[in-house]
């Protein structure tokens, strides 16, 4: 595995992973110029004080990319990395029966090379997203931990993301036979287009990774499966999340996530998001 060397090194970030195909670097430059680039990323303040209260610091974006036998995308890899020291390159080929493992190396890297940061997102590539509205959220959640552990409470490790509840698929895209999965419902989990978890639960979820049968359905093996081994909770941020179609809610009220955006409509939606600042 190779990654973008000095990632994570400030306690008081939160990080961001992307899932991203070895593609060439166009995509991700569209990303780091919108709601990824430092400005956006940049909290209201880092001083000291506040990240004791729970204010956060900046947060650290990531790219989590596959392998590629492509040699000439390869070396676009190779010296884009080398430019923006922010992708995570696994040795697993990219595809979606591969995103269960694609997800398992990135939560093995995030605790192992991240131990200290408060909040972790995972958040697909194609999702638009409002940084501002991100940063109240960090915010709140870290206060949470923070009021727990004040109480002189253990934190118990929360995944938060727009929480399903659903029965196994035995038709379609997501179909899965009785032997992947022979039960009629699948425990509660969050959507994998776009989910936190927190510093507990990261390591509670790799601590018992082994422990859930697998499955490649990537979202209910790690946020469902194995939270439910783990005994990790959920919370509840389904309010946040729009799929396909853009409201105001995104750009002037409290919404973080637009899922399935077309281009078009995700650089418009960003021109409002960015009018803002």
């Amino acid at each position: 595995m190779s990654w973008a060397p000095g990632s994570c090194r400030r306690p008081g970030t939160a990080s961001n992973a992307r899932p991203s195909g070895a593609s060439p670097p166009p995509p991700r430059r569209a990303w780091r110029r919108s709601w990824s680039s430092p400005s956006s990323r940049r909290a209201p303040s880092t001083s000291i004080a506040e990240r004791r209260s729970g204010r956060l610091g900046p947060t650290r974006l990531l790219f989590v990319i596959g392998a590629t036998a492509n040699a000439s995308v390869q070396a676009a890899v190779d010296e884009e990395m080398a430019q923006y020291n922010d992708i995570i390159q696994n040795n697993i080929h990219d595809s979606y029966r591969n995103l269960t493992h694609k997800t398992i190396a990135w939560l093995s890297w995030a605790v192992s090379r991240c131990p200290h940061v408060p909040i972790a997102l995972k958040v697909d590539d194609d999702v638009v997203v409002n940084p501002f509205n991100l940063q109240k959220q960090y915010h709140s959640m870290n206060q949470e931990t923070i009021s727990q552990r004040n109480k002189g409470k253990e934190a118990v490790g929360k995944i938060y993301g727009r929480i399903i509840l659903a029965p196994a698929q035995r038709k379609g895209r997501w179909a899965l036979t009785k032997e992947e999965y022979p039960g009629n419902y699948f425990p509660p989990y969050a959507t994998g287009a776009a989910y936190f978890i927190d510093n507990v639960a990261l390591k509670k979820l790799w601590e018992h990774v082994t422990l859930a049968p697998f499955l490649w359905i990537e979202d209910v093996f790690l946020t469902g499966m194995v939270a439910r081994v783990a005994e990790v909770e959920h919370g509840w941020l389904n309010r946040l999340y729009l799929e396909e179609k853009l409201t105001k809610s995104l750009y002037k009220g409290n919404a973080i996530f637009l899922f399935e955006a077309s281009p078009w409509e995700a650089q418009w939606a960003w021109d409002r998001i960015s009018k803002k600042t």
